[in-house]
């Protein structure tokens, strides 16, 4: 792995001991004091941990981590209202380099640049080499300090991000309100950027160059999207490119489009249920595409894809992790619907044949007869989860998935398996179920079964048991072993 690392300048000074400006400034969360660390130490990036190093000067700032998380997850449009900031990132494994300037609230430069051939180059006034000497030229100009120019020596205030969100802070919400009484009525400003467009026809195609692991495609998409009049599935792609793509050019592109294009309510929900904090996890899908003009299914559709490519180039955060270890699979690999309130799958669902998890819990509208005839499609599927869904029969569908290996069905009214094998299941949830009978002829391969209790055991009859299983309620309640 390759260094990386990201950062701002802005032309204002800041209290090190009190960052809390900062943070109603940038809009993200209480930035807590850790440590006072040399500019050496700052340079030996911890790629397990979330921090920001803040050199603060008698005129400016500069921020830098090592991550994307600075430039991804602050608004540096809001930050520069009345100020001038500058952000740069810098991937040696992706040889990404960019660099961007925002004035008063407009972007003002950019910068980018792919294995060293210039993708993107706005800089009117400006004469440099490279994107490096650009950096340095920007930096300094903008937070009268250049970042290149600080010594071992230098002395840095590293803060990590801390529970408390700061957007009901009175400075944020005055902040607000000022840049909303500049800015144009949202309805004249729709209006305006609403010209008479061709219809969409193939989203298709926008869906195919938005699965593709090249950033550039992704730019190609947005594009064709620009050019035609987005129907829901479009948006649907739009609102998760804008808020969940990995390059941080692409998101820009969309976020500006989507502004631009969105239908009246999208735009107040999107900023009511947008948190940072749940980037990568399945919540942002039932907060974030709740409305009318957005099809959940392709949604989730595309957040899957997003979530997939995301990893390909970045690392996993801890809680990324363990949610790997919760669902038996690498999170990239997990389709999760959750509480998402589908009636069916969408066709687009068939290209995702890498995934090996799906989680249908809580789909009490979905048709899980034809949800499962799409599952039977995928070659690597080999844990199904359908709690609390509302359940009466499992379909015989269910015998068309062949890799099935986990089947958690808990919490559904179900008083009877349908007639078949599952030849390959080994771990079988029947918590809370209305089953009283178990043929372990229909599943030669069982090694666990989760119920639970004692009592749910009890009333459980087990038919042609010819090796051992365990019965388990969970690691710190019943256990305990079911031989012939």
């Amino acid at each position: 792995m390759g260094f990386r690392f990201s950062g701002i300048a802005i032309d204002r000074a800041f209290d090190p001991s009190d960052l809390t400006a900062f943070s109603v400034r940038f809009g993200c969360k209480t930035l807590v004091f850790k440590e006072t660390v040399p500019m050496r130490k700052a340079l030996d990036f911890n790629f397990d941990e979330e921090y920001i190093d803040f050199y603060i000067g008698a005129t400016g700032t500069i921020a830098f981590c090592a991550s994307p998380l600075l430039v991804e997850d602050l608004d540096l449009e809001r930050a520069s209202f009345g100020h001038s900031v500058a952000s740069f990132t810098v991937d040696e494994t992706s040889m990404l380099f960019t660099l961007q300037q925002f004035k008063d609230g407009q972007p003002a430069l950019s910068y980018s640049a792919l294995d060293g051939q210039v993708q993107q180059s706005v800089t009117d006034g400006y004469q440099f080499k490279d994107g490096l000497d650009l950096s340095m030229q920007l930096i300094e100009k903008t937070s009268g300090t250049s970042f290149w120019s600080l010594g071992d020596g230098t002395r840095l205030h590293r803060f990590v991000p801390g529970p408390d969100d700061l957007r009901s802070h009175p400075a944020y919400l005055e902040l607000s309100a000022q840049i909303a009484a500049r800015e144009e009525p949202a309805e004249a400003k729709q209006e305006a950027a609403r010209p008479q467009l061709p219809a969409l026809a193939d989203t298709g195609q926008v869906l195919d160059l938005l699965m593709s692991t090249d950033d550039a495609d992704a730019l190609k998409a947005i594009d064709i999207i620009r050019q035609h009049a987005p129907d829901r599935k479009a948006l649907s792609y739009l609102l998760n490119v804008a808020y969940f793509h990995r390059d941080t050019q692409v998101k820009k592109e969309a976020k500006k489009l989507l502004g631009n294009i969105a239908p009246d309510g999208l735009l107040a929900h999107i900023a009511e249920h947008w948190e940072p904090k749940y980037l990568k996890e399945q919540y942002y899908y039932t907060r974030m595409a709740g409305h009318p003009a957005i099809d959940y299914g392709e949604y989730l559709v595309l957040g899957q894809v997003t979530r997939n490519n995301y990893y390909q180039k970045k690392p996993k955060a801890w809680g990324d992790r363990y949610s790997s270890m919760h669902n038996d699979a690498e999170i990239e690999q997990v389709f999760d619907c959750y509480a998402c309130s589908l009636t069916q799958l969408p066709d687009s669902f068939l290209k995702l044949q890498h995934v090996t998890v799906v989680n249908f819990s809580m789909q009490t509208e979905l048709d899980v007869r034809q949800a499962i005839g799409q599952l039977a499609k995928l070659p690597r599927l080999e844990k199904l989860l359908l709690q609390r869904s509302g359940l009466e029969q499992l379909p015989d569908t269910i015998f068309s998935l062949r890799h099935l290996r986990i089947l958690d069905i808990n919490t559904n009214p179900i008083a009877q398996l349908p007639a078949g094998t599952f030849p390959l299941v080994e771990k079988l949830t029947l918590s809370q179920t209305g089953i009283t009978e178990l043929d372990l002829a229909q599943f030669p391969a069982l090694k666990v079964l989760r119920l639970e209790g004692e009592q749910q055991l009890k009333n459980i009859t087990f038919k042609n048991v010819t090796t051992e299983f365990l019965a388990s309620s969970g690691s710190n309640g019943m256990n305990q072993m079911i031989r012939p």
